[in-house]
């Protein structure tokens, strides 16, 4: 909670403290930035230690809505669904003003209109999160770049939202995110 700012970090120790929360920093997961449990009667909600606090602050009230979520309604709604998108706005605007940089808040806001279940699909939310970073949606056609995994791959074409990709030794083809950080 050290990489948010202090109100954030007051409102929300109050929030996890109420609802019998127990967050756990853990090690980097290459497929999830965060996750959300409830066990023995209590909400466990872990977070990723190598996040930016944009990423942090996101992934935490992201899981934080899981739990509000299973407080009202148990099992009997999807997990990304109507319900968990309006627990997910309730916990995220009003700590939005002030606490982070225009781009991002901006950002934040425009992506609370209809959230999605990963935040990583938002190239604008991206960009203001990552602005020294390079994303599949700046390179040109034909160019070859990698990815954080270290795939080389070869831009294509665009299809409706994303990018078909190829290996170049292997012609293997992806279709990734224009949101995907390019090296």
């Amino acid at each position: 909670m050290e990489r948010l700012p202090g109100p954030i970090v007051i409102q929300l120790t109050n929030t996890f403290t109420t609802l019998g929360i127990d967050l756990f920093i853990v090690n980097d997961r290459k497929t999830k930035l965060g996750d959300w449990s409830f066990k023995n009667g209590r909400h466990i909600i872990t977070i990723n230690n190598n996040l930016v606090p944009e990423q942090f602050f996101m992934t935490l009230v992201h899981e934080l809505a899981h739990a509000t979520t299973w407080n009202k309604y148990m099992n009997s709604v999807k997990p990304h669904g109507k319900e968990w998108k309006q627990e997910f706005r309730s916990h995220m605007l009003p700590l939005l003003t002030g606490n982070f940089s225009p781009e991002v808040e901006e950002a934040l806001r425009d992506h609370m209109k209809n959230p999605s279940a990963c935040s990583g699909r938002s190239l604008a939310l991206s960009r203001a999160i990552n602005q020294e970073s390079m994303f599949v949606e700046d390179i040109p056609f034909g160019i070859t770049f990698k990815v954080k995994n270290g795939l080389l791959l070869e831009k294509i074409e665009k299809k409706r939202t994303r990018w078909l990709c190829k290996v170049p030794t292997t012609g293997e083809r992806f279709i990734v995110p224009g949101s995907l950080e390019a090296f």
